[in-house]
């Protein structure tokens, strides 16, 4: 068994350029490697070389081993690319013979860049995915905002029309209750005009933690405006939201708002009826609320289920409501110059 044909193997290697030219840089013939680099048509070493200058190289002395050329050569490559080459050139008895590689540093080298290339594109799609989330936060901040009472950090009316048109179409499609209350805190223009505006605040303020402290996660508390507030209480019965409401205006009436006697708040709970809108809803607790003012404040009043169902518009004064201490809990009795 002899070994393989020398010629045969370069004839099948394709990162080796090995051709021959005559004399004038015509091609006589290359191997895979050639093909690879100029196609299936051969090409004259005019062509196929950019630098150096071939005309250089034919007239080139050759050194003692038949080299007129050794080092980096340029050459075309497919769709007019330009590939770097190192090898050599030798003088033959026929002409000139190419042998040369790919140049290995030009491929390190161009690796190198595109690994960079990589990691910066990888940098800058972390980058934009961290800008995504950024921006996203602050839209859900700016949303947070946009829908929160500035001073007491309760939901602002429009909290309170989204979450009620929400809550009362859900209530209908599960089946499930749906309560809300009002509540205003008593004689508190009084405040303003006895202690001013920023006493006033800081009262409202405090209000606002109070209910925020004291709800479930599923209630969401508002400020419909000046010194009201509006709680949702969804899944809740009206039973289950007197016994809220009475919770609140007990911690109301014991919380020290810095004054010299306590402020109270009255109280106006609805629950949600059959085919009933939520503004009627709203009406009807604020019904319940003006009777518990007219009736002494500092109480909850419920108010009793509307006669027909109706899509909107105020019930009359205290018509439909429930007196919370008309039942077994004591009403309480604080007297009015001790009420701010």
């Amino acid at each position: 068994m002899t070994g393989p044909d020398l010629r045969d193997a370069f004839e099948l290697i394709d990162s080796i350029v090995i051709a021959d030219f005559d004399a004038a840089g015509q091609p006589l013939g290359g191997n895979a490697g050639l093909r690879r680099l100029c196609g299936k048509h051969a090409v004259s070493l005019w062509q196929l070389l950019t630098q150096p200058a071939v005309a250089v190289l034919i007239d080139a002395a050759a050194d003692d081993q038949g080299r007129v050329h050794t080092g980096l050569l340029t050459a075309r490559g497919p769709q007019d690319s330009t590939v770097t080459l190192r090898g050599a050139l030798y003088r033959t008895a026929v002409g000139l013979r190419l042998v040369a590689g790919y140049d290995m540093h030009e491929f390190e080298a161009l690796s190198a860049s595109l690994l960079s290339l990589n990691s910066e594109v990888n940098d800058a799609y972390r980058a934009l995915a961290l800008s995504k989330q950024v921006l996203q936060a602050r839209e859900a901040e700016i949303l947070k905002l946009s829908r929160t009472d500035a001073l007491t950090g309760v939901g602002n009316r429009r909290m309170l029309d989204e979450t009620l048109a929400r809550e009362v179409e859900r209530a209908r499609r599960v089946g499930l209750a749906l309560s809300l209350l009002i509540l205003d805190i008593d004689h508190f223009k009084r405040v303003n005009d006895s202690w001013g505006h920023e006493t006033g605040d800081r009262v409202l303020k405090e209000t606002g933690a109070t209910l925020l402290q004291m709800l479930r996660a599923t209630d969401v508390a508002t400020r419909m405006g000046g010194e009201e507030f509006v709680v949702v209480l969804p899944a809740t019965t009206l039973a289950e939201t007197l016994v809220c409401a009475e919770r609140f205006r007990a911690a109301l009436a014991a919380h020290d708002f810095g004054l010299p006697g306590p402020v109270t708040s009255s109280f106006g709970v609805a629950e949600l009826q059959p085919a009933e809108a939520g503004n009627a809803l709203l009406a009807r607790a604020d019904g319940a609320l003006y009777l518990a003012k007219q009736q002494g404040r500092n109480r909850v009043m419920a108010a009793r289920p509307a006669a027909a169902d109706t899509d909107s518009g105020p019930l009359s004064s205290g018509a439909g409501v429930h007196d919370r201490h008309s039942s077994a809990a004591p009403q309480p009795t604080a007297p009015a110059q001790a009420n701010p």
